[in-house]
């Protein structure tokens, strides 16, 4: 614990009472100035306060001896050196009473609506947005916030070591309601610090839309946010009271490590989250304390599933939101009219679904129903808000989704169906950006599905992709930091390049896939581990390599198809239970495949077959096909080299027959026969399918067999 009248705080952002020693002023309002002192500094590029010697500076800072910013730089606004200036008041009286009520001002500020410190005049108003210094300013308060998370901690722990030492030294009765009432301020002004933190992580990312590298700016701020979370943590026990506390910043922390898209160190903090919130169920003292600990349970049991779903650990994420939906609905037991218990446990029925869509499609189709039939029936449907028509909206268009690879028509339904609402929820708010950018992706996705109906009007569709992606593009430009945003532009981009490609429209679709490749590899720039991402840049380059092939520039199709297979390749091999990374790779590897032999490459071709071999052992169906290819590319062989791939399609067809395949005479009428036809353990084959009995075995012989 820190003696009376020791200075604390680093020395060139301590307030005046800091370094006048007196530790018993210290308070919220000290935070305030720090930060009023990393704000000047941001702007000025100099310190406020400059010394020969330690005591020279604070001297400076008690007497408040500094000049205003606009001495240094007098481009910035008198507004903003207002703002300083009140941060920075020799008499803490005078200045903000919280880290929060300076956030409103800067925000203020930044709305261009007068600010507290000091309304401007008419004048000020009219010339306070000059063009010519809204970037510079804009930016200097954007990366000024980055320094709130940590600057905060300090007061916080202050506040705890004077609550804590007052409690030890109370020996009456006196001193005891002293040290309640000291404790009591220390959770008020920890609690008031914590959510100016939480606040300001917020809003501080919207100033960064005008920030040169915002995505830059805003990862220091997650950073510091999550600093500040990680050195609370040090300072919490393990006291009942405080244990809420604990398990709440763990989520927090994996929240944050999940925007800065480290999944590993998200699904570690969410698991200790899960954790210490099953401790809270266990020790609740009443109905109430079990109800709001089992919530957030829940919530955190579904965070966690989404981030190890991403991981490839299906089994494990299927697990979690199971416990989840068991939590809801004993909660909703309890309480069945709770519209927001009823909106969670369909949230958690439709993250089961997005999980369980890999890997099997019915399941996924039950549980998005079964969150429609709790959103749509009277109950909810009678609380027409905001948040019920969102997540329906949403599990609507998930369902479409899911359905559009073999119900075309069902898929276009339900994806109408969530523009229906996305179209009211836009109309109720037509400024929510969010609801903008679901309206765009729903279009984007409609588009798409309509392209594969016959005589469908391609131009019209095509300058649907076109609204689309502007709006998509207007969104990014106000939310550059936002991932997801330039996900769903890369996204539309690709589905545009193949409508263009499908209309021969090849330069337009190159264009279109050109731009969706560089915005999916800013992406993974910056989300490194982003498996799902890494499939879909693969993906990107294999539509472009078709585009290549169509066009005859084989060589080009070829780079392009290597390209979309190292990066599948990844994705599958970090996550071989994801289904849809298997599909994608084999895909590219068919294509690559097909290429080659067009280039005349056969032994590279007939190598790439049994490489796409491997991912399907037991898939009789892909195995044939397999099969197929390659005997396509051994026709022109020589002898030996013949002789082994012969010897790779027997088996081939051996892994089939394992895999469920019945031998008929479908195969007489390929490419495999023609190629097969004096291979000694095919034509025992050929014998059973003649009516011949076969000499020795009954089923086509391993290589290891013969």
């Amino acid at each position: 614990v820190t003696a009376t009248g020791d200075i604390i705080g680093t020395l060139f952002y301590m307030s005046p009472e800091q370094a006048s020693g007196q530790s018993t002023l210290v308070d919220h309002r000290t935070d305030v100035y720090s930060l009023g002192v990393t704000l000047y500094e941001l702007l000025t590029n100099r310190r406020p306060f400059e010394g020969t010697n330690h005591n020279d500076v604070l001297r400076q800072i008690e007497s408040g001896e500094c000049k205003g910013v606009r001495h240094w730089a007098p481009s910035i606004p008198k507004d903003l050196e207002n703002v300083v200036a009140k941060a920075m008041a020799t008499d803490r009286e005078e200045r903000y009473a919280s880290a929060r009520e300076m956030a409103d001002d800067l925000e203020r500020f930044h709305q261009g609506i007068p600010t507290v410190a000091r309304p401007p005049s008419t004048a000020q108003r009219i010339t306070k947005w000059a063009r010519r210094h809204q970037r510079s300013v804009l930016a200097a308060i954007a990366v000024a916030m980055l320094s709130i998370a940590s600057l905060t901690t300090g007061i916080i722990i202050l506040y705890q070591e004077r609550a804590d030492t007052a409690a030890a030294l109370a020996t009456s009765q006196a001193n005891e309601n002293l040290a309640e009432q000291r404790l009591e301020l220390a959770k008020r002004n920890l609690e008031e610090a914590r959510s100016a933190v939480d606040y300001l992580g917020a809003r501080a990312a919207e100033l960064l839309s005008h920030v040169p590298r915002p995505e830059f700016a805003r990862r220091n701020l997650l950073d510091n946010v999550l600093h500040y979370h990680e050195r609370l943590l040090i300072q919490q026990n393990d006291s009942p009271q405080l244990r809420t506390d604990k398990a709440m910043t763990h989520a927090k922390m994996g929240a944050i490590n999940e925007q800065l898209g480290d999944d590993q160190r998200a699904s570690e903090q969410y698991k200790i989250a899960c954790q210490l919130f099953t401790e809270l169920l266990d020790t609740a003292e009443d109905n109430e304390q079990y109800g709001r600990e089992a919530a957030r349970l829940a919530t955190c049991l579904n965070n966690h599933a989404l981030v190890i779903a991403r991981l490839g650990r299906t089994d494990d994420a299927k697990a979690r939101i199971a416990e989840a939906i068991k939590t809801q609905q004993t909660l909703i037991t309890e309480a069945p009219k709770q519209s927001d218990l009823q909106r969670s446990l369909a949230t958690s029925w439709n993250n089961l679904g997005i999980i369980q869509a890999d890997h099997d499609t019915a399941a996924a189709r039950e549980c998005y129903r079964s969150a429609i039939k709790i959103l749509e029936q009277p109950a909810s449907a009678a609380q027409d808000n905001s948040e019920r028509l969102l997540t329906l909206a949403t599990v609507y268009r998930n369902l479409s989704l899911l359905v559009k690879p073999n119900h075309l028509e069902e898929a276009i339904q339900w994806s109408q169906e969530s523009i229906r609402l996305y179209e009211k929820l836009v109309e109720s708010e037509p400024t929510n950006l969010e609801y903008k950018a679901h309206l765009a992706n729903s279009y984007s996705g409609l588009t798409s599905l309509l392209s594969k109906r016959p005589k469908q009007n391609m131009d019209k569709l095509l300058e649907t992709y076109a609204d689309a992606e502007q709006t998509q593009r207007e969104l990014i430009q106000r939310e550059p930091f936002r991932i997801d945003r330039r996900r769903e532009l890369a996204i539309t981009l690709n589905n545009r390049g193949l409508m263009e490609t499908r209309l021969q429209r090849f330069e337009a679709a190159e264009k279109s896939l050109h731009s969706a490749i560089a915005t999916q590899e800013q992406i993974l720039e910056e989300v490194p581990g982003d498996l799902t991402g890494t499939s879909q840049l693969g993906g990107m380059h294999n539509n472009l390599g078709m585009v290549y092939q169509l066009q005859g520039e084989d060589q080009r199709a070829a780079d392009s198809y290597l390209s979309g297979i190292h990066l599948l390749q990844i994705a599958y091999t970090n996550a071989p239970n994801v289904q849809r990374f298997r599909n994608h790779l084999s895909r590219t590897l068919y294509n690559y495949g097909r290429v080659l032999r067009q280039q005349g490459s056969m032994n590279q071709a007939a190598q790439t077959a049994i490489r796409r071999r491997k991912l399907w052992p037991n898939n009789a169906k892909q195995l044939i096909r397999v099969s197929e290819e390659i005997a396509e590319a051994i026709q022109f062989m020589p002898g030996q080299r013949r002789s082994r791939y012969q010897r790779e399609i027997n088996e081939t067809l051996r892994l089939a027959i394992n895999a469920g395949w019945k031998p008929d005479e479908t195969i007489m009428a390929t490419t495999v026969y023609e190629v097969m036809r004096t291979e000694p353990v095919f034509r025992r084959y050929v014998h059973q399918l003649e009516g011949h009995p076969a000499p020795n075995e009954n089923t086509i012989a391993s290589e290891d067999e013969q």
